[in-house]
């Protein structure tokens, strides 16, 4: 099976690690191939988060999704990790796209989920959501690789907020939260509402108590090991944060406000604190210590890991596999019918380097062969063509006949017109075949 996994990827390195669709995307790929598993990954560059929705970004990020969707033919599967977009670019695929949410479904998801075409299938990593759908498959658990922890080493007293400086999440009242416990607090992440920076959180900046980063440093990963606690923001009902798993990972105490993402994974008193509040936040910072840090990397470890997501993952792709298996796949390639009429049939076919089709021949109807790009090796009877793109070639009724694709690097394609009263699969005479057809 062959399989195109698409991902977000923004100007910036602090988004990319903090967009979820671009952490386990990624990730999941790289573990795939390692795995042997056939699979490409597809950054398609989502710009600057900020300026995201301006005119030229979103003309840049549908020429990328056109681009990919043009040459998309050859895969099995999808994986689509950029949410709804993609699809509302290309509503009617012709191939299966699976889509994963990082996020709570909105009402508007669910409605577009609920009328899709039968081609596109849906998962969560946000637990068990449910859209009334029969292409709604169950969630699939987001993992990340082990990480090393030192077991001896003292937390220090600081706090960490990793996340976007945005209103929606509050980032003033994590701080308020350290000031009122006499704590420090490491801020790192992108600015997405440059006023809300501004005016409300640089000025209580010190570059002390309260320190910024719009970037991830390179000691990041040893002072995130060392937080007293992990604050996720207070936008309730937010998408999944990547660096949650890394902080229970290192065995940090997350507090976070309600969120369905985390609903399975955040327990209070265990590892860490589910609050409502900026208040409710105080007392649990003041409580935290009483966690035991081993217990906050029970879960990642036994629930939250790569190979589990892995199995689970692979387990949805042989089912929207059997449940949208495609006739026009063969062994040495691929086709897409371009007219099919009661007298003649035109096919786009592609073959993969070093592949050919049998050797085969019709009774009830002639071909004509264009090479469109690549290079060939014909077969009519006893006779040996050598074709390249703008080249074409004519097979009579019952001439045995195959093409072949000599590049080991490249595919080759080609146009086929059939003529005749018959264009049926079993007109098909295979004498030799390389996959045990004939």
């Amino acid at each position: 099976m062959k399989i195109a996994i698409l991902v977000p990827t923004w100007d910036t390195r602090s988004w990319n690690q903090l967009d979820p669709g671009n952490v386990f995307g990624t990730l999941f790929t790289k573990m795939l191939k390692e795995r042997g598993e056939e699979v490409t990954l597809f950054p398609i560059g989502m710009g600057d988060r900020p300026r995201a929705q301006s005119n030229w970004y979103v003309s840049s990020t549908l020429h990328a999704l056109h681009m990919f969707f043009a040459k998309a033919e050859g895969f099995d599967l999808i994986h689509n990790h950029l949410g709804l977009f993609p699809l509302l670019c290309n509503p009617a695929p012709t191939i299966p796209v699976l889509t994963t949410f990082y996020a709570p479904l909105t009402q508007e998801e669910i409605t577009f989920i609920q009328n899709s075409p039968s081609l596109l299938f849906y998962t969560s990593a946000c637990g068990e959501q449910v859209a009334e759908a029969p292409t709604f498959l169950p969630a699939v658990t987001p993992g990340l690789n082990p990480t090393t922890n030192d077991n001896d080493s003292s937390p220090g007293s600081h706090l960490i907020y990793a996340g976007p400086i945005h209103p929606d999440y509050a980032v003033h009242e994590c701080i308020e939260v350290a000031l009122d416990t006499r704590s420090e607090l490491f801020i790192t992440g992108p600015v997405e509402n440059s006023i809300y920076f501004s005016r409300t959180v640089e000025p209580l900046i010190d570059g002390r108590q309260i320190k910024y980063s719009e970037e991830f440093s390179k000691d990041f990963s040893s002072e995130l090991a060392r937080a007293r606690a992990f604050l996720n923001g207070f936008k309730k009902g937010s998408s999944l944060n990547p660096l949650v798993l890394r902080a229970l990972a290192h065995g940090v105490p997350v507090i976070t406000v309600p969120s369905p993402c985390l609903e399975s994974l955040i327990k209070n008193g265990e590892n860490g604190f589910v609050v409502e509040d900026k208040s409710e936040a105080i007392h649990a910072v003041q409580q935290v210590n009483s966690i035991d840090r081993a217990a906050c990397r029970v879960k990642p470890e036994q629930h939250f890991n790569i190979s589990e997501m892995i199995e689970q993952m692979l387990s949805l792709y042989k089912k929207v596999h059997a449940l949208t298996r495609r006739e026009d796949h063969r062994p040495w390639g691929y086709y897409v019918v371009l007219a099919d009429n009661p007298d003649h049939k035109v096919k786009r076919i592609v073959v993969w380097p070093e592949k050919r089709l049998s050797l085969q021949r019709h009774k009830r109807r002639s071909e004509h062969w264009h090479i469109v790009d690549g290079k060939a090796i014909v077969t009519l009877n006893d006779n040996t063509i050598p074709l390249e793109a703008g080249e074409s070639v004519d097979i009579p009724k019952g001439t045995a006949h195959r093409i072949q694709n000599p590049d080991p690097n490249h595919e080759l394609v080609f146009i086929e017109v059939q003529r005749g009263d018959y264009f049926g699969e079993d007109d098909i005479e295979r004498l030799e075949d390389d996959f045990g057809r004939a």
